[in-house]
């Protein structure tokens, strides 16, 4: 009877992070934000992505990144299912850091967001602009993918607070 309940909780868990994701999807994409940021912006699709790796581990964590990379390149047109490789890779990379080699704490949390951020902007920035032969790579980087990097790992540590406090919170009923 308790093991009915736990599959049931872990299956509301898992359809509410998709659902979380489906909407800062929808947020992102439809709502066209101007940002006020500069040159740079921010996205919270990335740092919640990451964060699926950081609680549901590798395995889910990979599917999630598979799922909103692929949806992030269906947007794009600067990168060739370059997001949904990245985010399937990051996402289970993270997901085997957190559960092979660091604590599951905050302060794990934390690095791993700023650094897989950091690790997707600056590997796409590599690809797309690098590889595609812009003479106007490093005034890319500098103006655009290091702001937008550090904006959205910033974005993504309260996005984390928040959804580590409502997970807990619906595990624990």
């Amino acid at each position: 009877m308790a093991s009915s309940n736990i599959k049931k909780k872990k299956r509301l868990v898992y359809i509410s992070y998709a659902v979380l994701l489906m909407l800062i999807y929808l947020f992102e994409y439809s709502a066209n934000i101007s940002s006020p940021l500069g040159k740079g912006s921010f996205s919270l699709l990335v740092p919640a992505t990451i964060i699926s790796g950081i609680m549901f581990k590798e395995w889910a964590g990979a599917f999630y990144g598979l799922a909103v990379g692929a949806a992030i390149d269906v947007y794009s047109q600067d990168s060739f299912i370059f997001s949904t490789i990245a985010l399937f890779v990051i996402c289970c990379l993270v997901g085997l850091l957190i559960t092979r080699l660091f604590l599951n704490n905050t302060f794990s949390a934390i690095i791993l967001i700023w650094g897989a951020t950091y690790c997707f902007y600056l590997t796409k920035w590599l690809f797309c602009t690098l590889f595609g032969g812009n003479t106007e790579a490093w005034s890319y980087l500098i103006n655009i993918t290091l702001p937008t990097a550090f904006f959205t790992s910033l974005a993504g540590i309260p996005l984390y607070l928040v959804i580590r406090t409502v997970y807990r919170k619906i595990v624990n009923k």
